[in-house]
């Protein structure tokens, strides 16, 4: 339970007791006889070298209180230093087991950086491979209900249907993402030049027949009267061969800006650093643990150690704000003095500087030395 404090003076009481000192009288109303007053000697004397005494009790009662905020202070602490300590134990056992996992996993971990570095050094394709391989997902995705229903037009069952269409919707994308990657790349293999040359033959030749089926079967059928399709089997050529050919470009583009120069290369740093990163994770799960743990101890140090640092200045600036009230009231004190005087002569003791309340030693300096902490807490 919190001390009351004792420091009761306020701006009219101090006023008011330095102009009862500062009177040569004082009030006398017995035996009554006017005018009342009775003479005395002002206080403190003219040539008094001593702070007055007023002046001391201020400075007493100041000292008081802030020996009442220190006291207070010290009762708060002996909760929040035993858990700072706590918590300095606990980060230092963490940090030590994360250091030792870290050293065990050195090597795995050399590997990796290096191995990342040697990636790194690799221009990066203009367009990321996983936004390259999304987009082609899409436009195979884009291309089977088309030729889904091209071929439902041509009369095949519902399962033929699909299984045709769906591997047209691979096909084609496939053929473009192999013309684009080949066609990307700065030093050209002899497999990479018959890529060139034979993916969109074999694309274009593809849909060619595909459409050419198509157009002979709608000439030789009913079935656009029947669906009332208003184009003639050569504009419906060309609107399938032109939208597949376009998804096709696109397709080709793709692959082309999200493929590196030196493919192999690429593929190969690439590899070599999934397989440092597997093989570090392997061998880091403890490491992660440990590392995981000393940040969060850590970061319960700092809160800790925050809150205690937080407390102490609070009650720091709370006892400077007592002893900085006690000077202003010594000014007061003076002043009200000085003026209750009927003569203009100052007393020696006003020309000394108003005494100091001390600070209480423990509120000099926070003590972080946990050497006397307890750990059984931690």
């Amino acid at each position: 339970m919190a001390t009351k404090r004792q420091f009761v003076y306020t701006h009219r009481s101090v006023r008011k007791q330095g102009l009862r000192d500062g009177r040569d009288w004082w009030w006398k109303f017995w035996p009554p006889k006017w005018p009342f007053r009775e003479s005395k000697e002002s206080q403190p004397s003219a040539p008094q070298a001593d702070h007055a005494q007023f002046e001391i009790a201020l400075k007493e009662a100041a000292e008081n209180d802030m020996r009442i905020v220190a006291e207070e202070w010290v009762s708060l602490d002996k909760e929040l230093k035993p858990d700072y300590c706590a918590a300095v134990i606990g980060w230092q056992k963490a940090k030590e087991r994360a250091d030792k996992e870290g050293s065990e996993v050195a090597p795995a971990a050399k590997r990796f950086a290096e191995a990342e570095q040697r990636f790194f050094e690799l221009p990066s394709p203009a367009l990321d491979p996983r936004w390259m391989v999304l987009w082609l997902i899409v436009i195979g995705l884009a291309e089977l209900p088309l030729n889904y229903v091209v071929f439902q037009l041509l009369g095949q069952r519902l399962r033929e249907t699909f299984l045709i269409a769906g591997g047209l919707a691979l096909v084609l994308p496939l053929l473009a993402h192999v013309f684009g990657a080949a066609l990307r790349q700065t030093e050209k293999s002899i497999i990479d030049k018959c890529l060139i040359a034979a993916a969109p033959i074999v694309a274009f030749g593809l849909l060619f027949v595909i459409a050419l089926i198509r157009e002979k079967f709608f000439e030789a059928s009913s079935v656009a009267e029947t669906l009332k399709v208003r184009l003639t089997p050569v504009q419906g050529t060309v609107l399938f061969l032109s939208i597949n050919v376009a998804l096709f470009f696109v397709a080709m583009v793709l692959s082309y800006e999200g493929t590196h120069p030196d493919r192999r290369l690429f593929s190969t740093r690439r590899r070599n650093l999934d397989h440092a990163r597997r093989g570090l994770a392997k061998e880091s799960t403890e490491a992660a643990a440990a590392a995981k743990q000393e940040e969060s101890t850590a970061i319960s140090l700092h809160k800790k150690r925050a809150a205690r640092q937080k407390a102490f200045e609070r009650a720091v600036e709370n006892a400077q704000l007592i002893c900085e009230n006690a000077d202003s009231f010594v000014g007061i004190y003076r002043a009200a003095n000085l003026e209750s005087r009927r003569t203009a002569e100052k007393p020696a003791c006003f020309r000394l500087l108003p005494p100091k309340a001390e600070l209480p030693g423990s509120l000099e300096q926070l003590d972080w030395n946990c050497d006397g902490a307890s750990r059984d807490r931690s």
